[in-house]
């Protein structure tokens, strides 16, 4: 799809706490690779490229650990209504 790189623009203290380190101001592929940047991607991307929230629910690996499940949604922002220009994440680690 050819999505530019994506920018971590603010993570909140509940998942720095969750994940133990703080990605605020890094881009995607500085903070992730292999198969979890994969999998980060793909799911930016489908918000993307449908303009409509998405939630899911899952078991992330970040740092090479496994979080147990967690459920995130994913609310596109936009100025104009068209082109996604920001992308609002919540997430809630259900279990840790």
């Amino acid at each position: 799809m050819g999505t530019p790189p994506l920018l971590l623009w603010l993570i909140g203290k509940h998942i720095t706490n969750a994940l133990g380190y703080d990605t605020t101001g890094f881009f995607f592929d500085e903070k992730y690779s292999g198969q979890a940047l994969i999998d980060l991607m793909a799911v930016y991307e489908r918000v993307v490229a449908r303009c409509s929230p998405i939630r899911h629910f899952g078991s992330p690996t970040f740092a090479e650990k496994t979080h147990g499940q967690y459920e995130p949604t994913h609310f596109p922002l936009s100025s104009d209504g068209g082109k996604v220009e920001m992308i609002l994440v919540g997430l809630e680690f259900l279990t840790t």
